[in-house]
């Protein structure tokens, strides 16, 4: 069995071509792992990330950013809404002003992100 690593930072996550969720972390040294699991295994791990972080056993209490991996965005039936899903989640019901609002800050964070540099540990 490898060395045991305290992970403290999550670098880099994909899905390869056979179904596998690839993580890439680094310890507090910039020490990198990766790990590789089934969507099973991933299926499982969700339960106990979940209870870990809500338990506050993490030491801060801290949940994990949620990163969909689908959205939808459609019109509201009988009201003038635009509704914005993510994944399986009740959707979102925005005003038409609130919408436009939430698209041009979308927009704006999104320059700045693609403007910076990507992060490189120390």
């Amino acid at each position: 069995m490898k060395a045991t690593r305290a992970a403290t930072t999550l670098l880099r996550t994909a899905v390869t071509k056979d179904g596998h969720l690839d993580l890439v972390m680094a310890d507090a040294t910039g020490e990198e792992s990766k790990l590789r699991l089934t969507a099973d295994l991933a299926s499982s791990l969700r339960k106990v990330l979940e209870d870990f972080t809500s338990t506050g056993a993490a030491g801060t209490g801290a949940t994990l950013t949620k990163r969909p991996k689908a959205f939808a965005v459609g019109t509201g039936r009988f009201e003038r809404l635009v509704l914005l899903r993510f994944e399986d989640d009740a959707p979102y019901a925005l005003r038409p002003e609130d919408a436009i609002g939430l698209a041009e800050a979308l927009t704006e964070q999104t320059e700045t992100v693609v403007s910076m540099p990507e992060q490189v540990l120390q």
